[in-house]
Parts: structure tokens; C-alpha cells; sequence
């Protein structure tokens, strides 16, 4: 587990952007072929899985090729953790850095989109109850 600076975590942001940028587009060529699959299993159902079926051969390509999609869906997530950071929803970009706040361990919050860190939130609760970064602030300031 890395503990991160604002500063470190700020550093990240463009890297994540593009990284997630990547991660939308290889998730919608995932849901499309997925949605490939789905039809052709409920067009022949159990049928599809034959191999003299007309469409097995297109079937076992788009599965083939989800297959790599989902590889390279976690070789871009690993990226990002191996970066020390949090992934935490694949669907909005949402990312998690360690701070520690005076001993108290809490997550600095970037959503795609943000250009910098803007929200915290304590360790134990999520994305909803996130919290602006300047309430950390007044809180560091209070004890300091």
C-alpha cells in the first residue's frame, strides 16, 4: 500500500485520464461483442455450442476476442494499481489514493473528469460520501 501526497496524486491525473480513456473504449468493444454473443446464444441456444452449427465458428471468434479484450481491460487496471493507486469503478473512472491525515487513513477521490484531486473521503465509506478536499484542509489546519 502506498500513502500518497495531494501532490503525488495530482502528478497522476493526466496519466489516469488517458489510462481510462483506453478502459472506456475497451470496455464499450466489450460490451459490443459481448452483445454478439448474447444474440447468437439466443438465437440457437445450446445449439451454438456444436460444432456443426453454422455460426459455432463465429461464435468462438467473438469469444475469443472478448477474451482478449477482458486481458487488456486488466493489464490497463493494473497499470493504474501499479501505480499504488485504487481502482475503484471501471464504468466512471473512479480512482483512490492512501493519505494519511494526522495517523488517520483516509482516501483522496478522482472521478474522470476532475483535473486534480477535489474530494476525500474516510477509508471505511465510498464514493458517496466523499467530501471536498478543502474540508481536509480545514481539518489538518485545526489540529496543526
Amino acid at each position: 500500500m502506498r500513502i500518497f501526497t495531494i501532490e503525488e496524486a495530482n502528478s497522476l491525473v493526466p496519466l489516469l485520464e488517458k489510462n481510462f480513456q483506453k478502459i472506456f473504449e475497451i470496455n464499450n468493444q466489450i460490451k459490443f461483442v459481448s452483445k454478439d454473443v448474447d444474440n447468437l446464444i439466443s438465437i440457437w441456444g445450446n445449439e451454438i455450442f456444436e460444432k456443426k452449427n453454422v455460426d459455432h465458428d463465429y461464435y468462438v471468434e467473438k469469444i475469443k476476442q472478448r477474451d482478449l479484450l477482458i486481458k487488456e481491460l486488466q493489464e490497463e487496471v493494473e497499470r493504474i494499481q501499479g501505480m499504488g493507486a485504487v481502482v475503484k469503478d471501471l464504468d466512471i473512472g473512479l480512482v483512490d489514493f492512501y493519505y494519511d491525515n494526522y495517523g488517520e487513513l483516509v482516501f483522496l477521490c478522482w472521478k474522470f473528469g476532475e483535473k486534480e484531486i477535489i474530494h476525500w473521503h474516510p477509508v471505511s465509506q465510498g464514493f458517496r460520501n466523499r467530501r471536498s478536499i478543502d474540508e481536509l484542509f480545514a481539518i489538518r489546519r485545526r489540529t496543526e
